[in-house]
């Protein structure tokens, strides 16, 4: 599929005035699955519990692409960050510990942690 065609498609999704039903947008990405991070970083403070559920459902694992996604899920809550990781692809998840490993090393040697917002800056870096 062309590029021109993805990036329609991610403006449609991130243009529409009404969330789309989970298999709606299942359908519609079928074989664009970094349209699947798209999804998370535009709905994700808009779907109820219900709708995490049947979204996570139709997310397959692994899910390239969808590290993007990690800050704004995690905005929302861990439990829905813990899904976004189960659906990541292994080097993704590799990556996503040595980000860890180094956050908790600079927490350790300087004696404070971060702010929130700082790690979700270093989380989004991570997928540029």
């Amino acid at each position: 599929m062309a590029a021109g065609k993805f990036e329609v498609r991610r403006l449609l999704l991130r243009s529409a005035p009404v969330a789309p039903t989970c298999h709606a947008v299942k359908d519609m990405l079928r074989g664009a699955l970094p349209l699947f991070a798209d999804f998370f970083i535009t709905r994700s403070t808009h779907l109820t519990s219900e709708e995490w559920t049947a979204a996570w459902s139709a997310v397959p694992a692994p899910c390239p692409g969808l590290l993007g996604a990690l800050p704004a899920v995690l905005a929302h809550s861990a439990e829905q960050a813990r899904c976004l990781v189960q659906h990541l692809p292994p080097a993704d998840v590799q990556r996503l510990r040595t980000a860890k490993l180094g956050l908790a090393r600079v927490h350790k040697q300087s004696g404070m942690f971060l702010p929130d917002a700082v790690v979700r800056q270093v989380l989004q870096l991570m997928d540029a």
